[in-house]
């Protein structure tokens, strides 16, 4: 596909010829990170053995049991610290202690599932594990679905429950 040249409109352009190229440059965009994330998910298809996710959920497994923190709550803490740093730090949504060390254990354990699969051959990019599903969450309906380690270490007959 050819790329598309949008033309930004000049200073005496109306509303309407901005939310015209607003909506245009919108849907290139959207385009464009389409084909970025088929592309991505294309790698991880091709290049993650089941061995690979095996070791990944095991790894990912290993950080949040240690730190004693259940896979689900540590999403969610980090999922609020995010939100948090989003919106600015308001105190109204300041983490607990609880919530602090549990985003902690997440970012930690992404990592060691990450070393898993982007440090190891075939050495899959670090963008392409950001498609990675470590929580073995059912299938969404969107642009490109994200890529299951669970599924693929089924293939080995691991446990769904790994990382559970």
């Amino acid at each position: 596909m050819d790329p598309v040249e949008i033309v930004q409109p000049g200073p005496d352009a109306t509303e309407a010829e901005w939310v015209a190229y607003r909506m245009a440059y919108s849907r290139v965009a959207m385009e464009a990170r389409r084909r970025q994330q088929l592309v991505l998910h294309a790698e991880l298809v091709e290049k993650v053995q089941p061995e690979h996710a095996a070791r990944a959920l095991a790894a990912f497994s290993i950080v949040l049991a240690a730190a004693g923190i259940d896979p689900w709550e540590a999403s969610a803490a980090q999922f609020k610290l995010e939100t948090w740093d989003d919106r600015g730090f308001p105190e109204e949504l300041e983490l607990t202690a609880r919530e602090s060390d549990a985003a902690l254990a997440w970012r930690q354990a992404v990592e060691a599932a990450r070393v898993e699969v982007c440090d190891q051959p075939p050495f899959v990019s670090a963008a392409a594990f950001d498609q990675v599903d470590l929580l073995d969450q059912p299938p969404v309906e969107h642009f490109v679905g994200t890529f299951s380690l669970h599924d693929a270490a089924r293939a080995l007959g691991i446990s769904a429950s790994i990382a559970s």
